[in-house]
């Protein structure tokens, strides 16, 4: 095959940049790299599509079209025909494509046919799609855009006219572009996801936690760990070092290795056990964060977890034992508790 030349190849170029681009926090290129890959080649319709797996069978995971089929008319028609086993739709694997079809375009209903004539027009994705929406004629030529044997999407123009050699050079020449942005829209996605769930897992332990590095350096942590933070930044500071080292600490620090990342190693710290006035501090300082208190109303409550009745807290704080009878009772109200037993247990309890 020939290769691209003149203003073709200056405006893939382009495109082929965009997409390499990367704006953080803004939206992606692949939209507007669709619309000038489709004025380009000349085409009806330009797309980028993938799949995923659910428990009745696949939807639609990224629609990204221009031009007809941008239409509303068509996206029910095509999330109809994934609802179910879309192997039988498509004619590949849509999470592990066979080797000799990944990043090759070709005109995916002569395909079918040449492997067994007549069947593209007896399908469902035929039936199901380009046949309800009058697209009887229309040619797709497309590749399975991959990251080694997994599938990014499926990238492709539309065209009721058969598609020519020019067409399939433009294809060809973005599948590495779009190979690469597809690859890292799904990394960030996925770290997000995964952000999202260690930091679910972290706040479920009950107890205050920890990523660090080898280094001791601390990555993420849960409310419990935020307070003890805030409160004996010193004191955990230490332990973590200490644990790290394998030296013995009053505050008892439990590793777990749960990544090898490209800048080390990283360990899930959870403090198994710690002098009282730490886990106090440190369920302390997540209800505090959890109910929003005032600086006042923490140093109420944690002297009310501390034992301390409300004359003496309010001579530690040089307030009148009113004022710490009105603080009393926000918290109770706060906590959703009616005594004073009932809120130290909730807060004591994590």
């Amino acid at each position: 095959m020939r290769a691209l030349a003149g203003r073709d190849a200056h405006r893939i170029t382009e495109i082929a940049s965009a997409l390499d681009t990367l704006q953080i926090g803004g939206p992606s290129a692949i939209p507007t790299s669709l619309a000038e890959l489709r004025e380009l080649g000349e085409a009806e319709s330009a797309a980028v599509y993938t799949v995923g797996r659910c428990l009745s069978g696949w939807e639609l995971e990224r629609w990204d079209v221009d031009g007809a089929l941008a239409d509303p008319r068509v996206r029910p028609h095509v999330d109809a025909l994934f609802a179910t086993e879309a192997t039988d739709a498509v004619f590949y694997d849509p999470l592990l494509p066979a080797a000799e079809i990944r990043d090759r375009v070709f005109e995916a209903g002569a395909w079918v046919d040449e492997r067994s004539p007549g069947t593209w027009k007896a399908s469902r994705m035929y039936r199901h799609v380009f046949e309800p929406l009058r697209m009887f004629e229309h040619k797709q030529l497309r590749a399975l855009v991959c990251d080694g044997p997994v599938l990014l999407g499926w990238f492709g123009i539309l065209h009721p006219d058969e598609t020519t050699a020019r067409q399939a050079l433009l294809l060809t020449a973005l599948v590495p572009a779009m190979r690469r942005r597809l690859a890292i829209e799904r990394r960030l996605a996925t770290g997000v996801h995964h952000a999202r769930a260690l930091e679910v897992a972290l706040t479920q332990l009950g107890a205050a936690a920890f990523v660090v590095s080898a280094t001791g350096v601390i990555h993420e942590t849960n409310a419990h760990g935020h307070a003890l933070l805030v409160s004996h930044r010193r004191d955990i500071a230490m332990a973590l070092a200490d644990a790290l080292t394998g030296t013995a600490n009053a505050i008892a620090i439990e590793l777990t290795p749960v990544a090898e990342t490209g800048v080390g190693p990283r360990w899930l710290a959870i403090v198994r056990d710690a002098p009282s006035e730490l886990r106090i501090a440190a369920a302390v300082g997540r209800w505090a964060s959890v109910w929003n208190l005032t600086p006042r109303q923490r140093q109420v409550l944690e002297l009310l977890a501390r034992g301390q009745p409300n004359a003496t807290i309010a001579a530690l704080l040089a307030v009148s034992s009113r004022t710490i009878e009105l603080h009393v009772s926000a918290l109770l109200a706060r906590g959703g508790v009616e005594s004073r037993s009932a809120l130290l247990a909730r807060v004591l309890a994590g």
